[in-house]
């Protein structure tokens, strides 16, 4: 009997120690990294630390007053072994835009699962006026729906796989975009839900990466990390952010309204947490609910107003992230613009309920392009597919398939190029 107990502890400790290791975030692994490799970028940390703790000075009252709301371009780079879309790792895009959607209800405050009002935590949570939207614009100026797609032949990929080659070959440019890799964890990686190179990392290895079953939450999600929230802890990094326990038992994450942390917190506690801690939390507890933190997705639930400024003063006009800010990748590109009464084109009837008509006063020419987005700006139609030339000047548009609302239609030639809304009735 003795012997059957100990066997069952012992299980229940691998069990522990397996939910342990992999909620895993790889961020200080990368960062010791680059400190070992890189010596310029501890220089660098420095300098944004000074440039933290300037702004801090100055907005530490920022939660009062209404902040200007920043936007940031997200391309998201799905790493796959050859499935279709929307199969294993080639994530659907209906996942993807769940996790662009989670990002912006947590950076605004505005998750569902947010603290209560009487929570004794509640006066620390803060919107960070933090934006993200899929990119509209590529680093060459065309459209785009923000998302690249890519078969690197392999089942899971390790640090040498996506930092000593995927990043370099699929990065856009880091001062412009939030490049966001989704992919299977192996080897040296395994462990991992995701890791971010924080601020000053080199450019050609800058952003975020996301296990696949650990992004957004349909499709090919994994519970208990099924909510979208590694993605959220991340981009904390990649922000400037620093874990609640600083990386060392009762260490600093140099934020002065999150509570002292012995380690990370795992699974789901019950507030308040280790209250009498040797690290002081007080009768509250630890703050385990942080974003910051290890716990599980649906436990995850704040940033506080430390966090918001620290993450805010590297996107501010002195900040190292503020090209993000300006960067004109969530605008459609300047070639693409709302027909008006002198354009050679025009579309008819609009709104539409199952076809249109592309006419225009001369002959069409033989290179023109015709795709129908949708208002998240993905491509629904493109190519010949219900797109059929009746006359030199009129082309006639199937839209039998798709479902009421707001749409684009795209139209491009070697000289023109335009985007007309329409809205679709059933």
């Amino acid at each position: 009997m003795i012997k059957q107990i100990f066997t069952l502890l012992l299980s229940f400790a691998a069990i522990s120690s397996m939910a342990q290791n992999i909620h895993h975030c790889g961020t200080e692994h990368v960062t010791q990294q680059l400190l070992a490799t890189h010596p310029e970028f501890a220089q660098i940390r420095e300098s944004i630390e000074l440039q933290t703790a300037d702004y801090i000075a100055k907005f530490a009252n920022a939660k009062k007053t209404r902040a200007t709301l920043y936007t940031i371009p997200v391309v998201v780079h799905v790493i796959h072994n050859g499935e279709g879309i929307g199969s294993g790792a080639n994530i659907s895009v209906a996942q993807i835009n769940s996790q662009i959607a989670i990002l912006n209800k947590d950076y605004r405050k505005k998750n569902t699962d947010s603290l209560a009002t009487s929570h004794a935590y509640y006066a620390n949570t803060s919107d960070c006026e933090i934006e993200f939207c899929l990119a509209k614009r590529d680093p060459n100026g065309n459209s785009t729906t923000g998302i690249d797609r890519f078969d690197y032949n392999k089942s899971s990929y390790d640090f040498s796989d996506i930092d000593g080659y995927i990043k370099q070959n699929t990065i856009w440019d880091r001062n412009q975009y939030l490049n966001i890799w989704v992919c299977t964890f192996g080897g040296s990686a395994s462990s991992l839900l995701g890791y971010a190179m924080p601020p000053g990392s080199p450019s050609d290895q800058d952003g975020v990466v996301v296990g696949t079953k650990y992004f957004g939450n349909t499709g090919n999600v994994q519970a208990p990390y099924n909510k979208g929230r590694t993605a959220t802890h991340e981009i904390g990094h990649y922000l400037n952010l620093r874990h609640i326990w600083g990386d060392a038992s009762c260490g600093t994450d140099l934020v002065s309204d999150t509570k002292p942390a012995e380690e990370a917190n795992y699974g789901c506690p019950s507030f308040p947490h280790n209250a009498n801690s040797a690290c002081g939390a007080g009768v509250s507890g630890e703050m385990y609910m942080n974003y910051m933190d290890y716990v599980d997705d649906g436990c995850m639930k704040m940033f506080t107003t430390g966090q918001k400024n620290r993450m805010r003063a590297v996107l501010a006009s002195s900040g190292s992230r503020n090209s993000l800010t300006t960067s004109p990748g969530c605008q459609w590109p300047n070639a693409i613009h709302e027909i008006t009464k002198e354009s050679i084109f025009s579309i008819f009837p609009n709104p539409v309920s199952t076809h249109f008509y592309l006419k225009s006063e001369k002959d069409f020419s033989a290179d023109i392009k015709i795709k129908i987005l949708n208002s998240l700006g993905q491509v629904i139609i493109d190519g010949n597919h219900g797109i059929n030339k009746e006359a030199p000047n009129r082309y006639y548009v199937d839209l039998q398939s798709l479902a009421a609302g707001t749409y684009f239609v795209h139209v491009m030639d070697a000289q023109n190029s335009f985007t007309k809304t329409i809205s679709v009735i059933k």
